[in-house]
């Protein structure tokens, strides 16, 4: 559903739920939090973000929603039709992605970290009681490229989330199932490795992970 958004009346499932949470709820909203997990096979660092786009009063909203939800790595997405985000800025809603979690785990610290930042806002709204959490100073990365693979086979990374790499920097490795190289993978840009691929196997076009630039 993550790319079906704003969605249809008559259409699949994920379209038609995407539809009735756009009409019934975010078009009253006076704000939209999405909050992720990271896919099973996904190792990430936690994140927040909004869409650089809209009126400068929404993305101020945004940005000063991101500042008091308590996670101090920003990114900005690009090019990302179908999200929550991108419908948000054409409805003159701001909206900010949190990620927090990874691999399917139950992770309880992930979990209250996104319950808790959710309290944040909504006492930076005024719909809970209470001071407002102070804004955080904020690491932004202003691009945010994944890497793809180019080749089915096995994944063998070379590095771990968190990590600081260099332009050429080898990240990982691709072998075939007899062992043999089929692929390596360099880093695209100086920058963190914010999400890393965590599944051995891999198909051509499947995510291997993500740099942060600032």
């Amino acid at each position: 559903m993550n790319r079906q958004f704003p969605g249809r009346a008559v259409g699949s499932v994920s379209e038609g739920i995407a539809h009735t949470v756009v009409t019934q709820a975010a078009r009253h909203a006076d704000a939209w939090i999405d909050l992720h997990g990271g896919d099973i096979h996904e190792a990430l660092v936690p994140v927040v973000g909004y869409l650089e786009e809209g009126t400068p009063n929404v993305r101020a909203r945004a940005h000063a929603t991101a500042e008091v939800f308590g996670i101090d790595r920003m990114i900005h997405p690009k090019d990302l039709p179908g999200t929550t985000f991108k419908t948000a800025v054409a409805l003159g809603i701001p909206c900010i992605i949190a990620e927090a979690g990874q691999c399917g785990r139950l992770d309880e610290e992930s979990v209250g970290r996104l319950v808790q930042g959710c309290a944040n806002v909504a006492r930076h709204l005024g719909i809970l009681a209470g001071s407002a959490a102070p804004a955080r100073r904020l690491t932004v990365f202003r691009e945010y490229p994944w890497v793809r693979a180019e080749h089915a086979g096995c994944w063998y990374p070379a590095v771990g989330i968190g990590e600081t790499v260099r332009r050429g920097q080898r990240v990982g490795l691709i072998k075939d199932y007899f062992g043999n190289l089929v692929g390596e993978y360099s880093a695209p840009a100086d920058g963190m490795v914010l999400l890393l691929a965590t599944s051995m196997a891999m198909n051509a076009g499947d995510p291997l992970f993500g740099i942060g630039i600032a």
